[in-house]
């Protein structure tokens, strides 16, 4: 857990067992559920239920509405509330994962391979 008042980022373990677990149980574009452990100005790290040093990233361009609206930091989802989202990228070499909460379809199509925007 994250302290969300001293600015601190969660870190990512390089536990080989876990990741294994990610690789075989996770895939782009699952829709996973996860808590809110910390929020920062570009977005919110999630516990998606893989433990400690698996948090998943959502960036404030993949909140939902983000397209429709300005987001501002008012709108975040707070610590603790659970969330909705898809998985869009696993970086298995440097530990992190990606989600969007707007349609996978339209999110993945307008990506590279390696999951970044075109």
């Amino acid at each position: 857990m994250t302290n969300e008042a001293d600015g601190t980022i969660p870190t990512t373990c390089n536990n080989p067992v876990l990741w294994k677990r990610i690789r075989e149980e996770l895939s782009i574009g699952n829709n996973v559920m996860g808590t809110v452990i910390c929020r920062r100005p570009f977005g919110v790290f999630l516990d998606i239920g893989y433990g400690a040093g698996a948090f998943a990233l959502l960036l404030v361009p993949d909140f939902k509405d983000a397209r429709i609206r300005r987001i501002t930091f008012d709108d975040f989802p707070l610590v603790g509330d659970s969330v909705s989202a898809w998985v869009i990228n696993i970086d298995f070499e440097n530990r992190k994962i990606a989600l969007t909460q707007n349609p996978p379809s339209a999110v993945l199509h307008n990506r590279r391979e390696d999951g970044t925007p075109n």
